[in-house]
């Protein structure tokens, strides 16, 4: 019996022509995904939106966003006045102040402030603070937050 060695050649080139034609098909559906499908990588303005990331980010994820502190001594008290964007007071929240040994304090120390008035929150200022007082405060209510390092000047 005679066999036919033209068969085996027909095969191969009928799976060649089939690879290149699915790879081209792949390439232009990838083309065609990429080219609707825009990623912030490879966006022109990418580099805009990784400097202004944070700031973008802590607009849309806090609710304190623009609210101030400012801290004073009164008498024998460490104050601090809470506001929101509006300049008006901030009452019903919770402020921290940690007192940092490193940043120039005899000792390190947490301060909790309680609610005096509305808006207002104290502490009885620490018996063996002399000076300046150094620390991160930190008031927060609910799902607002604001941080900052202060120095509060007797």
């Amino acid at each position: 019996m005679k066999r036919n060695n033209t068969d085996a050649g027909k095969y191969w080139k009928i799976t060649i022509f089939a690879m290149i034609g699915l790879f081209i098909v792949a390439t232009a559906a990838s083309l065609v995904v990429a080219k609707q499908k825009v990623s912030k990588v490879v966006d022109a303005d990418y580099y805009s939106h990784g400097l202004h990331y944070a700031e973008a980010h802590s607009k849309t994820g806090n609710a304190g966003n623009g609210w101030t502190m400012i801290a004073s001594i009164a008498g024998s008290y460490v104050q601090v006045m809470v506001r929101d964007e509006a300049g008006l007071p901030v009452s019903g929240g919770h402020v921290v102040y940690n007192l940092d040994r490193a940043a120039g304090n005899r000792d390190s120390a947490v301060l909790d402030l309680s609610e005096a008035g509305h808006g207002m929150y104290r502490v009885p200022r620490p018996e063996n603070a002399q000076g300046e007082l150094h620390g991160t405060m930190r008031f927060t209510k609910g799902e607002a937050t604001i941080i900052g390092t202060v120095v509060v000047i007797n």
